[in-house]
């Protein structure tokens, strides 16, 4: 994923809701952690097994990418004169939102969208803004049809419970449904002011104990800082 757009996919959801977080993630940028790191290995690991066919030699390593890596495969191998993207960058917004698409199938019959996630709290594929986004890339670069299905997938093999693949189906006339409401949001964040709403999606914000939103939201007092 990009770390550089200040209309981040991987964020979207924060910054649909937030005007100011794009300001707040420029002036506190986050530090790296143990998952983040861990993360952008596995991803390292499954985009090598997609290109060379080599899984790592690691069994923890393995059982932490094998279903993302079978299921591109079995969608690919389905699927009528594809087009693969594997860790492809994804323009949908010009420079400012841009992002790293972990993989992509385009066919005439449809587009998948799929993204791995290593973490172990569920995420759900439904309308997820973050492939939505994605998916919107895809569809504006290859002109891709409108009613055309549109499956998008989150594998996610460490989660806790349930079956580690999630997939929407959905088509792209429903996807570009979406443009707009990206589109305002991301013009109430470049405003001189951009208000700020409180909510629990400030726990990813790097900025929120500069926040009076926040601080207002959760009772806290200025001489707390």
């Amino acid at each position: 994923m990009s770390t550089h757009a200040k209309f981040s996919p991987s964020a979207s959801s924060i910054w649909l809701k937030c005007a100011l977080y794009p300001s707040m993630k420029a002036r506190f940028p986050d530090t790296s952690s143990a998952a983040s790191e861990a993360g952008t290995r596995l991803h390292d690991l499954a985009e090598k097994a997609l290109i060379t066919g080599v899984m790592p030699a690691d069994a923890t390593d393995c059982r932490a990418i094998v279903p993302y890596i079978e299921h591109v495969r079995k969608v690919f191998d389905n699927a009528e004169a594809p087009h693969l993207i594997i860790e492809g960058k994804v323009q949908i917004f010009g420079e400012g939102c841009e992002g790293t698409l972990d993989a992509g199938i385009v066919s005439p019959e449809k587009i998948s969208v799929i993204d791995l996630k290593t973490g172990t709290s569920p995420v759900k594929a439904f309308e997820n803004t973050q492939l939505i986004l994605y998916a919107i890339g895809v569809i504006k670069k290859h002109k891709v049809p409108d009613e055309t299905p549109v499956d998008i997938t989150i594998v996610q093999p460490r989660k806790k419970t349930g079956w580690p693949v999630d997939v929407w189906s959905t088509t792209t006339e429903a996807v570009m449904r979406w443009v707009p409401k990206f589109e305002k949001a991301m013009a109430r964040a470049e405003v001189e002011n951009p208000p700020a709403i409180a909510g629990s999606h400030c726990f990813w914000c790097p900025g929120k104990l500069h926040c009076d939103e926040y601080r207002s939201y959760h009772g806290m007092k200025r001489s707390l800082l």
